[in-house]
C-alpha cells in the first residue's frame, strides 16, 4: 500500500509512544506526535512495590532493559543515566517526564496538545493511545477494524494467598475448587448484596461480563460464564460450578472473575468460598475503560494492521502495561516503521531474546484474560543452580547473540 513519505504520525504520549517518537526522530524520520491533552499518568505506586516482584520477575524486567539498552532504547538509556547519578526519586515518573522533554526539544518532532479524532490513511500512522484514546478516534477505529478486533474495556482478574489449598484440586498450575449449589448460591447472593450497598450509596457502574452484571441477570449466569462446572479424572463427581485458579510467584490468579466493586467487597465475596475463609487478596480485580485491540486477530508481530499496511499499534492499547514492556512495544514498532518507512524489510526478532518472546507472544494474548507474557519465558532448566546474576548474565548472552544477527539483517534489508 502507498503513502505519503513525508511524516509519520505518532497518537498517544505514553512511554510506548516517547519511545517511538525519540526512535524515529533519531533515524531522521520527521514525527507528529499527538498528546491527549496531557493526560497521561505514570503508576508512581510500582516505584514502591518494586521489592514485592517475585525473583523471576524481577529477573525478567533486568533482562528486558538489558536488551533494550543493547538496541539502543532512548528511554531506557535515560533510566541508565538516572542510577548512575544516584537518583532515588519515583524512577518511572522522571523517566517519562525526561522523555516528554526530549519529545518537546528534538527537531524532528512536532508536538502537539489535543485529542486526535480520525487519522489520514495515506499517512504512516502509530496508535499509542492506551487507555487515552479519544471516544471518537474509538469509534474511527472500531469502525475500520471491526468490534471482532477490538473491546471497549480491559479486565484485570484478582490474584489471592492466605487459602486452603487442600480444599483445592490441582492439575499443573491450574487449580479447580468445587462448589456445590448451596455454596454457589452463598456466593451470588454476596455479590448481590455488596452492590445493592455500592447503588444505595450512588452511582455505580457495572461493567458487561462482571460479576455484578452477570448476578443481575440470573443465578446462573456467573456459573455459565466464569464458574463452568469441570470434571478431571480426580474428581469423585461433577460439581455444580467450578472456580478455575491458576498458580503464579505471588498467589492465584482466579480467573475470568471481574468485578468493579472495591477491594473489601471482593474480599467479603471471595471468603464466602470453602478454603478462602482467610484469604488476602493481592492484587484486586479492575476493570478499565478505553479502547483495546485483539493483537491475535489485528496485527503482525511488528505491530502493523492486518487490514492496513500504513498503520500500527504499540503499548497499552495491545495490552501492555508494565512501563518496561511499553516501552519494548514501543522500540519493537518504531523499529518495524523505520524500516517500512526506508522500503526496506521488515525483520522479526529471534524468540532467543526476551524482546523477541514480546514481539511473538502478545499475538497469542487475550485481552479479555490478564495474561503476563513473561510468564512462560524459557528461563533454562535448574535454574536454582544459578544465582540471579549468573542466570541474568547467562540469558544476556543468549539474547546478544540473537541481537547482534537481527541487528545484520535489520540494517543491511531491502524490502522484497
Amino acid at each position: 500500500m502507498g503513502y505519503v513519505k513525508n511524516i509519520v504520525n505518532v497518537i498517544g504520549c505514553g512511554y510506548s509512544g516517547i519511545e517511538c517518537a525519540l526512535f524515529l526522530a533519531g533515524h531522521d524520520i520527521k514525527v507528529n506526535l499527538f498528546d491527549y491533552e496531557g493526560k497521561h499518568t505514570y503508576n508512581c505506586a510500582n516505584c514502591s512495590k518494586k521489592s514485592d516482584l517475585s525473583p523471576k520477575r524481577e529477573l525478567f524486567d533486568a533482562l528486558l532493559k538489558r536488551e533494550l539498552s543493547f538496541l539502543g532504547s532512548p528511554l531506557i538509556r535515560q533510566e541508565e543515566l538516572l542510577k548512575s547519578q544516584g537518583y532515588r526519586g519515583c524512577t518511572e515518573g522522571e523517566i517519562y517526564n525526561l522523555g516528554l522533554e526530549m519529545v518537546k526539544n528534538n527537531r524532528n518532532i512536532e508536538y502537539f496538545n489535543f485529542p486526535i479524532t480520525s487519522i489520514n490513511t495515506n499517512e504512516i500512522n502509530i496508535i499509542a493511545s492506551g487507555n487515552n484514546t479519544s471516544e471518537s478516534l474509538s469509534k474511527f477505529l472500531l469502525q475500520k477494524l471491526g468490534s471482532m478486533k477490538c473491546m471497549t474495556c480491559k479486565y484485570k482478574y484478582p490474584i489471592i494467598t492466605n487459602i486452603d489449598t487442600s480444599k483445592i484440586t490441582f492439575d499443573g498450575k491450574n487449580g479447580f475448587l468445587q462448589l456445590d449449589y448451596d455454596t454457589y448460591v452463598r456466593f451470588v447472593n454476596k455479590v448481590i448484596e455488596k452492590l445493592n450497598e455500592k447503588i444505595l450509596k450512588g452511582d455505580f457502574k457495572i461493567y458487561p461480563k462482571s460479576l455484578e452484571d452477570l448476578a443481575l441477570k440470573g443465578k446462573d449466569c456467573i456459573r455459565n460464564f466464569c464458574m463452568m462446572p469441570v470434571l478431571n479424572s480426580s474428581m469423585q463427581r461433577k460439581p455444580y460450578a467450578t472456580l478455575s485458579l491458576v498458580r503464579q510467584d505471588e498467589g492465584f490468579l482466579l480467573c475470568s472473575i471481574a468485578s468493579n466493586l472495591d477491594i473489601f467487597a471482593q474480599s467479603e465475596i471471595i471468603r464466602t468460598l470453602p478454603g478462602f475463609e482467610n484469604a488476602i487478596i493481592l492484587s484486586e480485580s479492575k476493570i478499565k475503560e478505553g479502547l483495546h485491540v485483539y493483537p491475535k486477530y489485528a496485527i503482525n508481530e511488528f505491530g502493523q494492521s492486518k487490514t492496513d499496511k500504513n498503520l500500527f499499534f504499540t503499548g497499552s492499547i495491545l495490552g501492555f502495561e508494565d512501563y518496561s514492556q511499553s516501552i519494548a512495544s514501543g522500540h519493537i514498532t518504531a523499529m518495524a516503521v523505520n524500516n517500512y518507512y526506508k522500503d526496506k524489510v521488515l525483520v522479526p526478532l529471534d524468540e532467543e531474546s526476551m524482546i523477541g518472546f514480546i514481539s511473538k507472544n502478545i499475538l497469542k494474548t487475550n485481552l479479555s484474560k490478564s495474561n503476563d507474557i513473561l510468564q512462560d519465558y524459557d528461563i533454562i532448566e535448574k535454574q536454582d543452580d544459578y544465582t540471579n546474576e549468573k542466570l541474568l548474565s547467562y540469558l544476556f548472552d543468549r539474547s546478544v547473540k540473537s541481537l547482534a544477527r537481527f541487528k545484520e539483517e535489520y540494517t543491511s534489508g531491502k524490502r522484497i
